[in-house]
């Protein structure tokens, strides 16, 4: 089961999300962050799009495909302009996901134990559009029942409330463990409105993106 929520700070926002469904039935999913806000922002988010549906169709691993998009950008047209981006690819008959990380934020396994578990940190590789021999690694990790996967943006994590304090990931992790044993819907609603509830009256600051996978018991 899936959970996902995008809210844009303004109607031009510097984040992307999307599902992609591959020929061979699995799914990609896609969190990215582009440097800048506004029409430009705009642009490079849509041309990110494109880049990464050609990729992850023409390429023979998700490793692969991050590479090639990190070659796009490293162009010299983008210059000055960089992309954190965070790559799951489901197979949802096996209950597996590979995950490849450029500098995005990592995603967070929540066990049926109640650890929550951040995956593939050091794997992460440089934001896309910064050095152009990057390679890519994958980490590929399999879903118990009662498990659940919860990608995130920074416009979570770093939501401010009126005495100018952060959310934080700690503060994130408390509410993963509280979720109920692969229920995405019940975890991503729980997290939006404590979201919500720490931040109060505070106009939003950052695009929020969150998206959670889970395995039902």
């Amino acid at each position: 089961a899936f959970f996902d929520f995008y809210e844009p700070a303004n109607q031009l926002g510097g984040d992307y999300f999307d599902y992609v469904a591959l020929r061979d039935g699995r799914l990609g999913v896609v969190l990215a962050d582009v440097s800048g806000k506004g029409i430009s922002a705009a642009l490079l988010v849509s041309r990110l799009s494109a880049e990464v549906r050609y990729s992850l169709a023409s390429q023979p691993s998700p490793g692969a495909a991050m590479a090639r998009v990190n070659r796009v950008f490293c162009k010299p047209r983008w210059q000055d302009r960089f992309i954190t981006m965070g790559l799951g690819v489901v197979d949802l008959e096996r209950h597996q996901v590979t995950l490849v990380n450029a500098g995005h934020m990592s995603p967070v396994l929540h066990g049926r134990d109640e650890t929550c578990e951040v995956v593939s940190h050091d794997a992460s590789g440089l934001p896309l559009g910064v050095e152009l021999d990057m390679e890519y690694r994958e980490t590929t990790i399999s879903l118990a029942p009662g498990e659940s996967l919860t990608w995130y943006s920074d416009g979570i994590t770093e939501a401010m409330n009126h005495e100018n304090r952060l959310y934080g990931r700690q503060r994130l992790f408390d509410r993963i463990k509280g979720s109920d044993e692969g229920d995405v819907i019940a975890l991503g609603e729980r997290i939006l409105g404590d979201v919500r509830q720490f931040v109060g009256n505070r106009a939003q600051s950052d695009d929020m993106c969150l998206v959670c996978l889970g395995r039902q018991g």
